[in-house]
């Protein structure tokens, strides 16, 4: 391919480059009036540093013009004592789980959205199917071009009695859990989002993160935790089942009890690999893998990461 050749063709991608960047811009309903009445200061001093006043406020004020806004106010209660599993399904939704002192089972959708365009609200769909709770958000297809955001979540609050299953599942949304420490199995998948718990006690518990993150403050059961791109860290309360941790890229860190007994295998393709416990050691010593008992052996930690360190700390 010859040079003037490699011009048009850099011609072409400029035009339509410029042609999508100038469609997009009309679309989201801002004006070149909302820069000019945003009150944005930009000031170039003779030792030419650069500075924007009040770069927010302009963004402030560009949200709030002529602009499409809905705020979400919905309830529903439910009967608990029927109910053997709650699961709950949303899209750009939060969640957050609270255990309280009542009998039923109440979920609260709330939250705001701005655009440029006229908004279809998502809904809140919930069913008692056979003893399942079901709860779940539904968007409306709508292409959205120009701008928009929302700030929607989804509170559920349980009797602290329950001792039943969780699953919960969200895309681009957080996953957040109270002192939930009366559970038989949860269930907690995030695509694009952290999972947080404060406490965490089950039988069985199983967590997926694919880009974000996970953490639990207090956790007694038996864990499977798997994240794609995302650090775990689990303090460990009570050592009373197996663990299993696996991440591809992030570090993990697990935080025992200063007397628990255990047997570890932990391995890392590119990353470190420490334990503070006193361990007998099974084969060679190596940066990035253990493998060993400590005291009994009894309840087993096996913790894998292509590219991140593990430490297994007391």
């Amino acid at each position: 391919m010859n040079i003037k050749k490699i011009v048009l063709w850099l011609f072409v991608i400029a035009v339509v480059s410029l042609s999508i960047s100038i469609m997009l811009f009309i679309n989201s309903g801002i004006t070149l009036d909302d820069f000019k009445d945003s009150n944005t200061n930009i000031n170039i001093d003779m030792n030419k540093n650069f500075s924007l006043n009040d770069f927010a406020n302009m963004q402030n004020d560009i949200e709030l013009k002529g602009k499409f806004k809905e705020t979400i106010n919905d309830e529903r209660i439910f009967d608990a004592a029927d109910i053997q599993i709650i699961n709950v399904n949303t899209v750009s939704s939060d969640i957050e789980l609270f255990s309280e002192d009542r009998d039923d089972i109440r979920i609260h959708f709330e939250g705001s959205i701005a655009s440029s365009k006229e908004i279809i609200l998502p809904e809140l769909i919930t069913e008692n199917e056979n003893g399942s709770l079901l709860i779940d958000i539904k968007h409306k297809s709508k292409m959205n071009i120009g701008y928009y955001t929302s700030n929607i979540r989804v509170h559920v609050y349980i009797p602290k009695t329950y001792s039943k299953d969780i699953i919960i599942k969200t895309t681009s949304g957080e996953i957040y859990l109270d002192y939930i420490d009366n559970i038989r199995n949860a269930s907690l998948k995030s695509v694009s989002g952290d999972i947080k718990a404060e406490c965490l006690y089950t039988e069985k518990t199983m967590l997926e993160s694919t880009s974000g993150s996970v953490k639990i403050e207090d956790f007694k059961g038996e864990l499977k935790c798997i994240t794609t791109s995302g650090d775990i860290k689990i303090n460990v309360n009570s050592l009373t089942d197996n663990i299993f941790c696996k991440s591809i890229s992030g570090d993990t860190k697990i935080q025992l009890p200063e007397k628990s007994e255990f047997y570890l295998e932990a391995k890392s393709v590119s990353g470190d690999v420490g334990c503070e416990f006193p361990i007998i050691m099974e084969g060679k010593l190596s940066d990035n893998k253990i493998n060993g008992k400590i005291g009994n052996g009894k309840n087993k930690i096996n913790v894998s990461t292509v590219s991140g360190d593990i430490k297994i700390t007391n």
